[in-house]
């Protein structure tokens, strides 16, 4: 079989592709460039526990935890009926991991569905194959031997269909002041086990459908660029870190997001912090410095959580988006084009400045260090006070070297 044949496959999901891509970064950067506050974690919760029964209609809502303690989310469900979010300041929460109803049952039925998924993706370039050379064809004689190939398909859509009667999803409680209580609901238990046979089965079939496209047989053609057609739409809410890849914006698992919760708005202020004396005067003298560039600072509305912030980890996450947005002022101060499927990251402004001006060894030194701390506190939560001072000083230095070369 020659490649040429496929040609019209290969650019169907080419453009599929790009046009994903395109999606996702018109979301990326409308969110960082309207947002007043800063997005501190984002989780999902999932209305739907079966990735087939999630194709139909918007099953998954993107949740955002704000640097003001406001929860909120990308439609009215599950949060309430506003799309003004729930300030969870002196909320509580109560998060609850996923759990089997039916322990053998479940877990064995998981087991026999990646065990199938194995044999599907090894065994379906043969049937593809018998498929081109009309060893087996559509007629009802065949229908066993196509069932025997296609059997593990048939086991991963029971299990996805039933597995939330024998299971539980993981939950996160959140009961507001106000009264207000939200359920935000995560995968069931081994959901990655789950997934990966899906992932198979999907790999495999588009393998089929690459494979038994020949410009000879209609009903072949037509079949494959049907298979072709349904993976990119059952997956595409699932490759988008495939198209877009910035931590910043990466979703957290709902343990993870619940423990970025309790971390960030039940952390305790500076003022009742042990904290050196001498180290409590270098954080008030650096306050004193950057309070000389508020007018600099004005305009970028994540410097204002920096200091507003009870928390070391949310206070390097305004450094990290303050830094950010200064990088892009000063791209645009030289009249740097932005590429239209440029991701809006710290290193993509640091890259694009340096296309027109060289940066010297210690701003490249300054921003990486606030670039990979902010990471650190975007993916773990764990900044400790004395981390947060060695990075405010860092950025007190951008600071000032921005006001000395772009006003």
């Amino acid at each position: 079989m020659k490649f040429s044949k496929n040609s019209a496959l290969f650019e169907i999901c080419i453009i599929s592709v790009k046009y994903l891509q395109m999606k996702l970064l018109e979301k990326t950067i409308l969110m960082a460039t309207t947002q007043e506050n800063i997005v501190v974690a984002r989780t999902s919760h999932h209305e739907k526990n079966s990735r087939l029964k999630a194709l139909f209609g918007h099953s998954k809502v993107r949740i955002s935890l704000l640097s003001d303690g406001t929860l909120t989310s990308d439609r009215k469900d599950p949060l309430s009926a506003t799309n003004d979010g729930i300030n969870l300041n002196g909320a509580t929460f109560q998060y609850f991991f996923p759990e089997e109803r039916f322990f053998f049952a479940y877990r064995l039925l998981t087991l026999i569905t990646a065990l199938s998924s194995l044999i599907f993706f090894a065994t379906i370039v043969e049937w593809a194959e018998r498929m081109v050379d009309d060893d087996i064809g559509v007629k009802s004689i065949d229908f066993l031997e196509h069932l025997q190939y296609f059997s593990p398909v048939c086991i991963w859509i029971f299990f996805d269909l039933v597995r939330g009667q024998l299971g539980t999803q993981e939950r996160l409680i959140v009961k507001a002041k106000d009264g207000q209580n939200v359920e935000i609901r995560g995968g069931l238990p081994y959901q990655s086990q789950h997934n990966l046979s899906m992932y198979l089965l999907g790999v495999g079939l588009f393998l089929a459908a690459i494979f038994i496209t020949p410009e000879e047989s209609m009903f072949a053609t037509i079949l494959g660029i049907v298979i072709i057609l349904a993976l990119f739409t059952m997956y595409a809410r699932g490759i988008g870190f495939l198209a877009v890849k910035s931590s910043k914006n990466r979703s957290l698992s709902l343990n993870h997001f619940y423990f970025a919760l309790t971390k960030i708005l039940y952390e305790d202020s500076i003022a009742t912090q042990h904290i050196e004396e001498a180290d409590l005067n270098k954080f008030y003298e650096l306050r004193q410095k950057l309070e000389k560039h508020q007018l600099l600072l004005a305009d970028v509305a994540s410097s204002k959580e920096i200091f507003a912030s009870k928390s070391p980890s949310l206070i390097v996450i305004a450094i990290g988006a303050t830094t950010e947005r200064l990088m892009r002022n000063a791209c645009d101060s030289l009249g740097i084009k932005r590429k239209h499927n440029a991701r809006p990251t710290l290193q993509t402004y640091i890259n694009e400045y340096q296309t027109k001006k060289s940066l010297d060894e210690k701003s490249i030194t300054q921003l990486n260090l606030i670039r990979e701390f902010r990471n650190r506190a975007t993916h773990h939560f764990n900044i400790e006070w004395d981390e947060s001072f060695i990075v405010l000083n860092q950025f007190c230095q951008f600071v000032e070297w921005y006001a000395y070369t772009h006003t």
